[in-house]
Parts: structure tokens; C-alpha cells; sequence
């Protein structure tokens, strides 16, 4: 189900940035010690199922303006890189 967008996704979908995937945030952890990868996974669905924000997706529709919703899974596997 898409949403309106806020006034703030607003305006940064204004600035008709050339790349807005730019602004996606990556992270890496160099974990040192035992590590429960089942356990650090199911902490990070819980997260994404807790913050609504996480899930957002953002297209265009026909007509060329943004619009917001869900993913309807909100996220892939989880890669691991020992």
C-alpha cells in the first residue's frame, strides 16, 4: 500500500538528487570472540519489525511522483563474511 511521503522525504526527493540511493547506510562489524549469528539475526528481524522506518521502500509512481511503502519482506538474508 503506498503512502504519501513526509515533509521531510518530501523535500529531499525535491532536491532531485543524481544518485538517492547514495544516502543508504552500510555497515560492517570485525567481531572478535564467539559470535551466535542466529541469535544476532534474530535481534536485527526484530529491529526491522519494530521500526517501521527500515521497511519503507521508495518508488515512483505512473505519473512520476515518489511514494512510500513496506517491503513486503524487509530485508534478504543477512550476509555473513568470515
Amino acid at each position: 500500500v503506498a503512502r504519501i511521503l513526509t515533509p521531510a522525504q518530501q523535500r529531499f526527493f525535491a532536491l532531485d538528487v543524481p544518485r538517492p540511493g547514495h544516502w543508504n547506510q552500510s555497515v560492517a562489524f570485525d567481531v572478535r570472540g564467539p559470535f551466535d549469528a542466529d541469535a544476532f539475526a534474530r535481534a536485527f528481524d526484530a529491529l526491522l519489525a519494530h521500526h517501521d522506518a527500515f521497511r519503507q521502500r521508495f518508488t515512483r509512481d505512473a505519473n512520476g511522483a515518489w511514494q512510500a511503502s513496506d517491503a513486503a519482506r524487509p530485508h534478504d538474508a543477512l550476509p555473513f563474511v568470515e
